[in-house]
């Protein structure tokens, strides 16, 4: 068979999509999920065993992101304890805030990333977003402290997401066993 579209002509072109009604992106999806099910069946491994455990390492990640600012809390403390006046009360604030998105990164990961639920997933995706973002433009871009250890924290946020965003893409599918 010869489809010509646009004046491209494709011989034996798939055109399956059209049969099922599926969307073309539908049919990529089946194809992708179908290609990461087979890489799984390899490993002796199901799409919800990987699922979980994408969630359970991606709530690790958090957790790691979540120590990590315990730390910076404590040094911009302790930094704030050299100044004086406004400068003291700013950086205690922000010592505060760094405790508390620290604490909120570390419960979220223990009580709703671990099992892979959905409002842990935004919860900690928004939340570590709002308190990384401004650090990034704010901080980093600007060259105040050096790339590293200062893209620490970004990283385990970025490594954290894209894990526990593995893990949701795998939930509420039915796979083959």
């Amino acid at each position: 068979m010869v489809v010509s579209l646009a004046g491209i002509s494709s011989p034996g072109a798939d055109y399956r999509w059209i049969q099922s009604r599926k969307r073309p992106a539908d049919l990529l999806a089946d194809r992708t999920d179908a290609g990461i099910l087979d890489a799984a069946r390899k490993m002796g491994v199901t799409m919800p065993e990987l699922s979980k455990w994408a969630a359970r390492i991606g709530a690790v990640f958090y957790i790691l992101w979540g120590i990590f600012h315990l730390m910076a809390a404590q040094a911009v403390n302790g930094l704030a304890g050299q100044a004086d006046g406004m400068i003291r009360a700013r950086l205690q604030q922000d010592a505060f805030y760094l405790l508390a998105f620290a604490l909120a990164a570390i419960v979220i990961a223990v009580l709703l990333n671990w099992r892979n639920d959905r409002r842990g997933y935004w919860l900690n995706a928004v939340l570590l977003a709002v308190a990384d973002i401004p650090f990034v433009i704010f901080v980093l871009m600007p060259g105040l402290i050096p790339p590293w250890p200062g893209l620490a924290g970004p990283l385990l946020w970025v490594i954290a997401f894209v894990l526990t965003t593995i893990a949701q893409l795998g939930i509420g599918k039915k796979h083959p066993a």
